[in-house]
């Protein structure tokens, strides 16, 4: 399998899963048109959501926002 790259210019410089149908994209690429933008602003807060309906707080990760788990002390 190959690494990931920009759904719009094809870099593989840091990339997130916001772009069309989760495809990845870079910052420069999603910044270039306000459609874009926006686009991934929804998706990256749908994600956000999700995350955060599980544990009430969610944790920021290369692949996006994933639930907040915090260890049990014993």
């Amino acid at each position: 399998m190959s690494a990931p790259s920009c759904h719009y210019c094809g870099t593989d410089r840091e990339l997130r899963p916001y772009g069309p149908d989760g495809a990845h994209v870079c910052n420069p690429c999603v910044r270039a048109d306000p459609a874009r933008e926006a686009e991934a602003k929804r998706r990256f807060l749908q994600a956000l959501d999700r995350a955060q309906r599980h544990t009430g707080a969610a944790q920021l990760t290369p692949a996006g926002p994933v639930p907040y788990l915090t260890g049990r002390r014993r």
